[in-house]
């Protein structure tokens, strides 16, 4: 009877460790969802029991589908009978417009690239360039600068900035 009880009370010990435990992770993920929402919504989808996958599809006869192959099929049929198929050939000219001012002299502050970098959303994905807004926004100090000078330095281009090689 000795032991039944001392396994009780250490059962009973775990058990509240392992809830105080849980309630401090859920205070931590809940409390720093607005700087991490990734970690909140990952612990939000490691509690969501449900898988569902696609329902069984009514074909134009009235059969249902089973198998997955025969959704993918349905689904495939339906899709390509809602798009439209594109005659081949040239495409039309589009006018090459003209602008009547031209933007000089565009003076960017350095404050405002050192604004915009530290603003920038971490959590989200990289530009096209690659590089994570985390480190953007963590290397601002640092980085504000040299891009505000390539952007100067771009200003006076006559072509497109994604063009530009040797700045």
């Amino acid at each position: 009877m000795q032991d039944y009880q001392a396994y009780i009370r250490t059962r009973n010990k775990a058990t509240n460790a392992c809830r105080k435990a849980k309630k401090k992770l859920e205070k931590m993920v809940a409390t720093q969802a607005k700087k991490s929402p990734k970690s909140f919504w990952s612990y939000v989808k490691s509690k969501t029991k449900s898988k569902t996958g696609i329902a069984d599809l009514k074909r134009s006869e009235g059969s249902k589908t089973t198998t997955d192959k025969e959704k993918a099929d349905l689904l495939n049929t339906f899709f390509q009978s809602v798009f439209t198929v594109e005659k081949e050939g040239d495409l039309p000219d589009i006018p090459e417009y003209t602008y009547d001012t031209e933007l000089t002299n565009l003076n960017i502050p350095v404050e405002q690239v050192h604004k915009q970098l530290t603003s920038l959303k971490i959590a989200k994905a990289p530009g096209p360039d690659g590089i994570s807004p985390r480190i953007l926004s963590d290397l601002s100090n640092v980085l504000a600068l040299p891009i505000t000078i390539v952007y100067r330095k771009i200003n006076g281009y006559k072509q497109n900035p994604r063009r530009v090689e040797n700045c």
